[in-house]
């Protein structure tokens, strides 16, 4: 396990220069002097990665030349400075490569509602009034979706959980999700597919770009499937991020809906395996088409990382990146230095074989369930011209039409728009 975590930071880290060599090799750039200077620098990383490499294996080494051999007259070598650092080395190694060959799961980061903490609550109270204030002061009026927000709860408390139960900082965090939702104002419930929001929602994701299947994963996580290979062409960036936030509140009322109902499709628990229930969503990034002429634009890509750690925050329980290309290592490699910490412990990799009894395959049955590769849209044939795998618009829209008139009828006669 230590060699095959410093195989793959190697790889990793190589893949990473040789893109930007590429990149650089295939540009405009007259071939001459500079050129020559850049594969000298290639070079040069080349053997810093490899010397480090060993560097870390020696540690290895020093730490099992220090072991006792077996038998009676074994004796055990003394304990020095230099075999407790090593030790330490590699313990780090194979506590990273068992995090992630078996990660965790994360299902819940909000504590159990209502709140049971008096300070929680006094936060929670002290966050709904400096926000109001805020606002006000602000002259913002804010509109039912923003209203709904302020008076839901969870939602209030992803925002003190992101900050630490910090008011000041989680309570600028939320007054800039409400400007947010005022500027972008994203769909509530579709209960109507002949209204305007739902003639808009079929326009933006009729191909299936973005979509939350009926069901949850093992876990009772809503899913979240991307797909930008059948990116509509011409959509703008408030069209798309306004469809992207109503597929995110669809899949966090999918994982009520499914509880509610006692479980739901692609391996859902029964009723009561989680207590309290998972406030999570499990998000799956198709790239098996991924090239740079479907790319996202940057703006679009920005945006949408800016949601998820922002607007939606302590909503990603695993991010999936599935059977990304080469090409894409360069980008991660940027677009990583915008998430946080956090978010990026929650992202996987899926490369290489997804057969069955392969160590993707088990990945994903831990992560998602069993039958992940039909929850997911992964590996599915295609049944409709210009669309995802396993996606049928018609029947898809009309089956989010029937599950968020159920959602609305279990949050009461009067639904509100864009809740959380």
């Amino acid at each position: 396990q230590v060699l095959r975590v410093g195989v793959d930071v190697l790889e990793g880290r190589l893949a990473h220069v040789w893109m930007l060599g590429s990149l650089l090799s295939t540009a405009s750039l007259p071939h001459g002097e500079a050129l020559q200077q850049l594969r000298v620098w290639l070079q040069i990383v080349n053997v810093l990665l490899l010397l480090h490499l060993l560097r870390r294996l020696s540690s290895l080494a020093t730490l099992l030349k220090a072991l006792p051999r077996s038998g009676s007259d074994a004796t055990a070598a003394p304990v020095t400075p230099a075999v407790t650092a090593a030790a330490a080395t590699v313990a780090a190694a194979v506590t990273a490569a068992g995090e992630h060959l078996v990660p965790r799961v994360h299902l819940r980061s909000v504590p159990p509602l209502p709140l049971q903490d008096a300070d929680q609550r006094e936060a929670l109270a002290a966050l709904r009034e400096t926000v109001r204030k805020s606002v006000a002061r602000a002259g913002i009026s804010l509109g039912e979706d923003e209203e709904a927000v302020l008076d839901d709860d969870l939602a209030c408390c992803r925002y003190l959980v992101a900050r630490g139960w910090a008011v000041p900082p989680a309570a600028d965090m939320l007054h800039a999700a409400l400007l947010w939702r005022v500027r972008r104002s994203p769909p509530g419930p579709l209960c109507d597919l002949d209204s305007a929001d739902g003639a808009f929602l079929r326009l933006e994701g009729g191909r299936g770009k973005v979509y939350v299947p009926d069901g949850v994963d093992c876990h009772g996580r809503g899913v979240l499937v991307l797909d930008n290979s059948v990116q509509r062409s011409g959509s703008s960036l408030q069209a798309s991020m306004r469809y992207f936030a109503f597929c995110i509140q669809l899949a966090l009322r999918q994982a009520e809906l499914a509880r509610a109902r006692g479980g739901g499709e692609g391996g859902a628990p029964a009723p009561g395996l989680q207590a309290p229930p998972p406030d999570k969503l499990l998000i799956v990034i198709k790239l098996h088409r991924f090239s740079l002429l479907n790319s996202p634009p940057p703006s679009h890509a920005k945006e949408t990382l800016e949601m998820l750690m922002n607007h939606f925050p302590e909503s990603a329980g695993h991010i999936i990146v599935y059977r990304p290309p080469r090409v894409f290592s360069g980008l991660w490699a940027f677009s990583a230095k915008l998430i946080d910490a956090k978010m990026r412990s929650k992202v996987h990799f899926i490369s290489g074989s997804v057969a069955d009894g392969s160590a993707n395959d088990a990945l994903m049955r831990r992560l998602a369930g069993d039958g992940w590769k039909q929850l997911c849209g992964c590996e599915q044939p295609f049944v409709s011209p210009g669309c995802t795998e396993g996606f049928e618009p018609d029947s898809y829209w009309r089956g989010v039409v029937q599950r968020d008139r159920a959602w609305s009828a279990l949050r009461g006669p009067k639904p509100t728009k864009g809740s959380t």
